[in-house]
C-alpha cells in the first residue's frame, strides 16, 4: 500500500486530516505511541511525521527526531527487535541510546550516513558522555547528572547490538564492524563510588515491616516487600504475577522476566506471610496485587507505594524495586551463594552482573577479615590487635 493510500485510510478511519491527527498524537507521546495509535509500522509512523513536519513530544524525556540513512537503519533495527519479542522497556532503552547518538552526530555536523557509525565517532561520543557536564541540550534531569561508567557501558552494549544487526543484515562487512572484538569500556571494580548501590540498611527494612498494619493494606504491603526481598524479582516481574501461576503446594511462582523469558521462583520462606494476604484479597480477578476494592494495583501504583516507605530510610537514600534487588543479591552471596546460584535465582541472562555483585561482596568480606587478622597490629595494640593502642 502506497503512502497516499495509507494517509487516505487513516483519515477515513479517524475522521481528521492527517496533519491534525499527527499533531494531536505527537503532543501525547513518541513515534512508537503514534505507531500504536494509528496501527501502522514504526517506519510508516516516522515517514508520516517527516512528511508532515511533526516532531513527537518528549514527555519530559530527552527525545529528538532525525532523518537520514543511519536513522532509517535504526528504525529497521528497532522493528526487527520488536518483532523478535523484545519488551517495550528494552526497545525504549535501545531506541533512546541510539537517538542520543544521532543528536550528537547532528551537533558535531557529522552527516547521518552509515559510515558515521564508526569506531572513531563512537569513541568520541563516549568521551562526550564522560566529560560533558550538561548533555543533549539539558532537556532532562538525567542529562544534567554525571554519567557513570556503567551507563557508558550500557551505550556500548547498544552500539554492539546495532552493529551486530547491521552485519547480519549485510549492511556492513565483518571487517567494517565498528565494535567487532573490541572490549567494551571497563566498568570500575565494586567498591568504586559510581557502581556500588547503597543497600537499604537492615534496621530501616525492619522499621518498614513494623509499620505495616493488620488490615488489608498492611497484609498486602508486607507480602509485597517479602517477595521483593526474598526473591529479588524485578518490578515488571512482580507486576505480572497472577494467582493461577502460584503453586499452593510448593510455594513456587511462574514469572516472566526480560524478553518474556519464563522462570520459576520460590516464595516458600515467606509463604505464610503471602497466604495471610490471600485471606483478604478480592477474588474478583486473577491479578495478585490489588487495591482493597479488587482493582489491579498498577506498576506505577506499586512504585508510589514503595516511595512512601522512604521515610524510614537515611536522608538522601532512594528507595525502589531495584534497591531491593540489590539487597537480595548481596545477601545471597553473604549467606554462601555463588554467582551461578545468583544468576539462576535472579534471572540474569549471563554472569556479568552476578560476578560484579560477587566481587562487591568479596571486597566487603575481605575488609571484615582484615579487621580480625590485620598484620602487625599487635605491635601497637595492647590486646593483640583487637584493642586500642596503648598511650
Amino acid at each position: 500500500m502506497g503512502r497516499k493510500s495509507v494517509i487516505i485510510e487513516i483519515e477515513s478511519k479517524f475522521g481528521k486530516p492527517i496533519h491534525e491527527l499527527l499533531s494531536e498524537l505527537a503532543a501525547d507521546g513518541d513515534a512508537r505511541y503514534i505507531k500504536d495509535k494509528l496501527g501502522v509500522s514504526l517506519r510508516t509512523a516516522y515517514n508520516l511525521m517527516e512528511e508532515c513536519g511533526i516532531k513527537p513530544n518528549s514527555g519530559g524525556q530527552t527525545h529528538f527526531f532525525f532523518t537520514g540513512e543511519i536513522s532509517t537503519l535504526i528504525q529497521s533495527y528497532l522493528e526487527s527487535k520488536e518483532s523478535g519479542g523484545l519488551t517495550k522497556a528494552s526497545l525504549d532503552f535501545y531506541g533512546n541510546n541510539m537517538n542520543r547518538f544521532l543528536w550528537w552526530l547532528d551537533q558535531e555536523h557529522i552527516p547521518p550516513r552509515l559510515s558515521s557509525f564508526s569506531t572513531v565517532n563512537i569513541t568520541k561520543f563516549l568521551l562526550y558522555l564522560k566529560n560533558k557536564e550538561v548533555r543533549f541540550g539539558g532537556k532532562s534531569t538525567m542529562s544534567r547528572r554525571p554519567v557513570t561508567r556503567s551507563t557508558r557501558d550500557a551505550y556500548w552494549r547498544t552500539f554492539q547490538s546495532f552493529a551486530t544487526w547491521l552485519e547480519i543484515q549485510g549492511h556492513i562487512k565483518e571487517q567494517d564492524n565498528p565494535i567487532g572484538d573490541r572490549k567494551h569500556p571497563k566498568v570500575p571494580r565494586p567498591g568504586m563510588d559510581d557502581t556500588v548501590i547503597p543497600e537499604v540498611p537492615a534496621d530501616e527494612l525492619k522499621k518498614i515491616v513494623e509499620s505495616f498494619g493488620s488490615g488489608f493494606q498492611g497484609k498486602r504491603d508486607r507480602a509485597l516487600l517479602a517477595i521483593f526481598l526474598v526473591t529479588g524479582v524485578r518490578l515488571s516481574e512482580i507486576d505480572g504475577m497472577q494467582m493461577p501461576d502460584i503453586s499452593m503446594d510448593t510455594g513456587q511462582i511462574k514469572i516472566f522476566g526480560k524478553g518474556r523469558r519464563e522462570r520459576i521462583i520460590s516464595i516458600k520462606p515467606v509463604f505464610d506471610i503471602v497466604k495471610d494476604y490471600f485471606k483478604v484479597r478480592n477474588p474478583v480477578n486473577n491479578f495478585l496485587w490489588q487495591r482493597e476494592n479488587g482493582e489491579r494495583l498498577s506498576k506505577s501504583a506499586i512504585q508510589s507505594l514503595i516511595k512512601r516507605w522512604i521515610r524510614f530510610c537515611p536522608p538522601g537514600m532512594k528507595l525502589g524495586p531495584h534497591r531491593f534487588r540489590h539487597n537480595f543479591a548481596i545477601e545471597v552471596l553473604r549467606n554462601g551463594g555463588n554467582p551461578y546460584t545468583l544468576k539462576e535465582l535472579g534471572g540474569w541472562e549471563d554472569l556479568d552482573i552476578p560476578l560484579k555483585y560477587a566481587e562487591s561482596a568479596q571486597h566487603e568480606l575481605a575488609l571484615k577479615d582484615h579487621e580480625k587478622i590485620a598484620p602487625f597490629a599487635h605491635l601497637f595494640n595492647e590486646n593483640g590487635g583487637n584493642g586500642h593502642a596503648k598511650e
